[in-house]
């Protein structure tokens, strides 16, 4: 009975294995992953939105929770590196 028990476990870990396998190999798991990433980053961008939408007062960076003044540096320093960056590969 013992080894009845054992072959059974084998085989569904060996089917489970495989089928795993294939669907992580398959185009449909990429594309449900990409449907994922793209959800979140729609909610994360809704939730931003939402936040601003129930200001008060005029939005200023400087006043958001988890702001530091190097952001504003950071951010505009990287805005423009991209507006001076040359791209040879595209022309």
């Amino acid at each position: 009975m013992d080894a009845l028990k054992q072959d059974r476990a084998l085989v569904v870990a060996k089917v489970v294995l495989d089928a795993a396998t294939k669907l992580i190999r398959s185009d449909e798991m990429g594309m449900l992953v990409a449907k994922l990433v793209n959800a979140f980053i729609l909610y994360v961008s809704c939730a931003a939105f939402e936040e601003v939408a129930k200001l008060k007062e005029p939005f200023v960076m400087e006043k958001m929770a988890g702001y530091y003044p190097s952001s504003k540096q950071e951010y505009d320093q990287a805005g423009d590196d991209l507006a001076n960056a040359s791209y040879p590969f595209c022309l």
